[in-house]
């Protein structure tokens, strides 16, 4: 660094350069940031170094794919099956730290009242509030619908629906949330 110095300071035709090639190791030196090369990045000890390239992270980029939900706390409901009139499982598509979902449960009510479906989700994350996952559903045979909220104990996509008899129903559902930490 010491020759470096000497040379821009003693040497009247490299002092006046913005820059110096050193000949021995290619580094460009330059006395400010903007004379740097384009592609190149303005270090502490005045060399232009290859700009630093961020890794991407989980929260950047895309991802999609289909997956079978599994349940788990269901109230007043015989198991469900996923799909349904020809419908697949569930489709979901992550864009940076935000997934949406879309799906169809189809599902047997045990009596009149409130069923509550949990379904997991395709991409895991953690709820701190019931708001951080919404999203809708309606219902196929009953002609209504109702909201998919976020269940905070169990990181679950939670379909709640008053349904007034006992029977067969299907839900066509889509949600969105975001990845905690994105």
């Amino acid at each position: 660094m010491r020759t470096i110095l000497a040379a821009l300071l003693f040497a009247p035709s490299l002092a006046a350069a913005a820059c110096f090639v050193h000949p021995d190791t290619g580094t460009t030196y330059c006395s400010a940031a903007s004379e740097c090369p384009q592609g190149t990045a303005w270090s502490h000890t005045q060399a232009c170094v290859a700009a630093p390239v961020a890794a991407p992270t989980f929260c950047e980029g895309t991802a999609s794919g289909s997956y079978s939900p599994t349940t788990s706390a269901d109230i007043n409901s015989k198991p469900v099956t996923f799909g349904g009139l020809g419908a697949p499982p569930a489709m979901w598509a992550r864009v940076g730290g935000i997934v949406q979902v879309a799906g169809a449960v189809q599902y047997y009510a045990l009596a009149a009242g409130v069923v509550q479906i949990h379904l997991s989700l395709p991409v895991a994350t953690e709820f701190e509030t019931f708001v951080d996952l919404a999203g809708t559903f309606a219902a196929l045979f009953e002609n209504s619908g109702g909201q998919v909220v976020g269940f905070v104990q169990g990181n679950t996509a939670v379909l709640h629906y008053p349904w007034a008899r006992v029977g067969n129903e299907i839900l066509r559902y889509s949600y969105t949330y975001r990845i905690k930490g994105c």
